[in-house]
């Protein structure tokens, strides 16, 4: 028999999708799909973690794939954090994105049941020696304002709430509260896990908020004399397109130190808070930048001001060909 692979795998079992399966090799530190590419005969295998090695060095302990609504590969790592590969073979598309718990939860196995719709992803989360069976929200619950499940460990309270109880996972903590379509003041749990809302609602969420956090590449536009990457150079505004979002939590600069808050004002109006846009395409506006040959753009999401989908990032970027890297 041929061997479709001498990578070496490590005691970890592997998950199949589609016409194919995702393996641990044997290093623990890196994630492999094995199948029949278009054109060929025979069974090949393929790095899928090689465009982004650093998201699994902490070492795999498990995996799971999610089919619907898209292939998502879930790989639990020794450091209690999460690597997700959104994997779409058609579209040439395979993207790792880190996920941690909030409030220093470590995330200990991952298991996914089909659904219609979408399949159920289910972790158990480890804080603090106390174990609890956490679900990821449905996208669908993600990105509508009315509902907006996007707090870690969340629990929903329905019919008229006037007071938070059975929060006993988050006793003791200040937990972020979305209610009625906007956000709310946050609340401190008793050792019960219950506190007041100081006002009713018909659907209550409450959790620990997070950060979703994207630094851009090395950026190699706007060079008159080659790539600009290595030369000086300034973004001086940033465009976002967005869906289904609300602006509150998004912040925009250069680095993690130096970001500022969406415009205030949209299409002539001041925009109110919690204000929910199902489209969002305004005109290029300044952030905080400085002349650099490394310069990036930096944008950090706040999960307890709404849902957030950002669809593109449009850059006015200069370069100075030869200039010497400073403020300006």
């Amino acid at each position: 028999m041929r061997r479709p692979s001498r990578r070496g795998a490590a005691d970890i079992q592997a998950v199949e999708h589609d016409d194919g399966a995702f393996f641990v090799q044997r290093s623990r530190r890196r994630l492999y799909e094995i199948s029949i590419p278009d054109g060929s005969s025979r069974f090949r295998s393929q790095d899928m973690s090689r465009l982004n090695p650093a998201a699994y060095r902490p070492g795999i302990k498990r995996i799971a794939v999610q089919q619907q609504p898209d292939t998502r590969a879930y790989a639990v790592l020794d450091d209690g954090s999460m690597a997700v590969l959104t994997y779409e073979r058609d579209d040439k598309v395979a993207a790792v994105t880190t996920m941690t718990h909030a409030g220093g939860g470590l995330i200990e196995d991952v298991c996914v049941l089909p659904e219609d719709d979408q399949d159920d992803v289910y972790v158990i989360v480890n804080r603090g020696g106390t174990r609890t069976h956490e679900r990821l929200a449905k996208e669908a619950a993600q990105t509508s304002s009315a509902t907006c499940a996007l707090l870690d460990a969340h629990k929903v309270l329905t019919g008229s709430v006037s007071a938070i109880t059975g929060g006993t996972h988050l006793a003791g903590s200040t937990v972020q509260v979305w209610a009625d379509g906007r956000r709310r003041a946050d609340v401190t749990l008793d050792g019960a896990g219950s506190a007041a809302l100081g006002a009713t609602y018909a659907r209550v969420v409450y959790g620990i908020g997070y950060a979703a956090v994207f630094k851009s590449v090395k950026l190699a536009y706007a060079a008159g004399l080659g790539a600009a990457v290595g030369q000086t150079k300034i973004v001086h505004g940033v465009g976002v397109i967005l869906a289904n979002s609300c602006l509150d939590g998004i912040r925009i600069g250069r680095d993690a130190s130096n970001t500022d808050p969406m415009p205030a004002i949209v299409n002539g109006a001041e925009r109110t808070p919690s204000q929910f846009f199902t489209h969002y395409d305004a005109d290029i506006f300044p952030i905080n930048s400085t002349w650099d040959a490394d310069a990036r753009v930096y944008l950090s999401v706040n999960s307890a001001e709404g849902p957030c989908t950002i669809q593109g990032l449009v850059l006015d970027v200069e370069t100075r060909d030869g200039a010497a890297p400073g403020n300006g």
